[in-house]
């Protein structure tokens, strides 16, 4: 991937902006700021603690090293390849971030029924 498009995919996914509910939300795109599994669904919660996208999840930082964080991430290229994997995630995997508040999911249990 160019520098370029890297670049305009990290910023998209620091400034929170994409298919994420929070950024959504914002925009009265879609009802609610919370991801399906109930967390409020901004970038840092996806790349670090959602069940939905656990095959991206980096350490989780501290809130006060939140910021040096971020800077670690952009200037690591494993770190921003999985960024642009986990950006290009709810592209392709969007309805699962969209579920409908009445379905009761258990993310918790990966033996449970789909």
């Amino acid at each position: 991937m160019y520098p370029d498009l890297w670049w305009r995919v990290c910023v998209q996914f620091a400034t929170g902006h994409g298919l994420v509910p929070c950024f959504l939300k914002r925009f009265n795109l879609y009802h609610k700021n919370r991801s399906a599994c109930g967390e409020v669904g901004d970038s840092l919660h996806f790349a670090t603690s959602c069940p939905l996208t656990i095959s991206f999840h980096m350490t989780k930082p501290s809130d006060h090293f939140t910021k040096h964080w971020w800077k670690s991430c952009f200037s690591n290229k494993h770190s921003r390849s999985k960024i642009i994997q986990l950006v290009n995630f709810p592209t392709n995997k969007e309805v699962l971030f969209k579920l409908d508040p009445g379905i009761d999911s258990n993310f918790d249990d990966p033996k449970s029924s789909n």
